[in-house]
């Protein structure tokens, strides 16, 4: 039997029914776990073997956990209860939204912007609705499992696909903090994207050595900006009202397509320290000063 009701009314499912339960479960476990990794910044020496097991174990223990309720001769792929059907249709009504969601991004409908999730509603709406109709489907599909008594294979599945989009989605509305740029905070969502958008990060600046100062960045270069291809990316030094600092030469380093980090020593007077504010990094072009830029300020360290 999947679950017994004692004669206070508590459901309690029986050990062999949540042992297998459990081995389809562990899979979104592992999603979530790595995850939550990613977002702490774990070395690749974790991520690696990390990100295998999840993606590649985390499926096979799901089949032998769906085996193991197959082989008791009381477990079907339908199920047989009124939430448990409707979970199903939530996971169709997911597979829809998703469908329409790859059809307005293949008709590039909607604004060119990529920093921001609702910039593009023909996007952002089908994508968001997607993500809800699969937590919806978990929700219903554990309620189903749990407390109706179902022994459908497809509801526990139903169940782990939605603990998977669940964790992803709550990573999602997370966001992360992007170090400069001009619009302070933004919470890309590259996920919407089949190329990340151009852009830098995780900008630092640190005083090396006396009169030295370096700028550490990490740079996106996927598009074209207004048309233009870029060709290098320019640090400028800064001074009152963001003015760029007088008698003072920017470092323009040459770039290709493609993402990396870069670093630039850029020495100073004490006179130009005693002035220096801040920091520009644009990408840039022949005869285009500004294909898009981050800021950064500065104070001594």
């Amino acid at each position: 039997m999947f679950a017994t009701v004692t004669d206070r009314g508590a459901v309690m499912v029986v050990p062999r029914t949540r042992k297998a339960i459990g081995l389809m479960l562990t899979g979104p476990l592992l999603v979530a776990v790595l995850f939550a990794l990613l977002a702490l910044g774990a070395p690749p020496v974790i991520m690696i073997p990390l990100s295998l097991l999840a993606w590649f174990g985390g499926p096979v223990l799901f089949v032998v956990g769906a085996a193991m309720l197959w082989s008791k001769g009381q477990w079907t792929m339908l199920p047989s209860t009124r939430p448990g059907r409707l979970s199903l249709w939530l996971v169709v009504a997911f597979a829809t939204f998703f469908f329409v969601f790859f059809l307005a991004l293949a008709a590039q409908l909607g604004p060119g912007s990529r920093e921001q999730f609702f910039d593009n509603l023909y996007l952002a709406i089908p994508f968001s609705l997607a993500g809800a109709c699969a937590v919806a489907a978990g929700v219903l599909a554990g309620y189903a499992a749990l407390l109706r008594q179902e022994r459908s294979l497809l509801v526990v599945g139903s169940l782990a696909f939605g603990a998977v989009v669940a964790v992803f989605t709550a990573t999602e509305i997370g966001g992360h903090e992007e170090s400069g740029g001009t619009a302070g905070r933004q919470t890309p969502v590259p996920s919407l994207y089949p190329n990340p958008p151009n852009g830098h990060s995780n900008v630092t600046v640190a005083n090396v050595a006396p009169g030295e100062v370096r700028v550490s960045f990490d740079y996106v270069y996927s598009i074209q900006a207004q048309g233009i291809a870029i060709t290098g990316i320019t640090v400028s030094a800064l001074g009152t009202g963001g003015r760029a600092l007088a008698d003072y030469e920017p470092v323009v380093r040459s770039i290709d397509r493609g993402s990396g980090h870069i670093d630039v020593m850029l020495p100073f007077t004490p006179e130009q320290l005693a002035l220096l504010k801040g920091f520009s990094i644009c990408f840039t072009a022949p005869g285009q000063p500004d294909l898009g830029c981050a800021t950064t300020g500065y104070g001594p360290n």
